[in-house]
């Protein structure tokens, strides 16, 4: 999948960070890292900016999610949700697993979404209200 097929699939926004970015400024983002055995599939690929993806390197999705909030960022849950959901449907085994142990540990760690309006509006942003350190089995 190209670049341009996933800002058209998700949008021009980054997963990490939430910004809306200029084109150039937009890379696909591997959610299992091919360092980690992920592949270039439609399932695994979210639209990251170079920043969140220079900065995350190959570190699993729960584990960035968590230096984010020590950094005091507010990371985009619900785009994240989306993408590992989709990416736990995938026909790779170990892309489906890595999605279900991602999304098991990001559960423990955010409230549920708060419903759809009864217009049918989106769900609001999942966000991560946190007293202190996080700890991530």
């Amino acid at each position: 999948m190209t670049l341009d097929g996933l800002i058209t699939r998700d949008g021009a926004i980054c997963v990490w960070c939430g910004r809306e970015a200029w084109r150039r400024d937009l890379t696909a983002e591997h959610l299992l890292p091919r360092a980690r055995r992920g592949h270039r599939t439609a399932e695994n690929l979210a639209v990251a900016c170079r920043t969140c993806n220079k900065r995350r390197r190959t570190k699993p999705v729960a584990a960035y999610v968590r230096a984010q909030l020590e950094r005091g960022e507010q990371p985009r849950l619900d785009l994240l949700f989306d993408a590992l959901e989709r990416m736990s449907a995938s026909a790779s085994r170990p892309q489906a697993e890595y999605a279900r142990r991602q999304l098991a540990l990001l559960e423990r760690l955010s409230p549920p979404l708060e419903p759809a309006a009864q217009d049918g509006a989106r769900p609001r942003a999942r966000t991560l209200r946190t007293n202190g350190p996080l700890a991530l089995a």
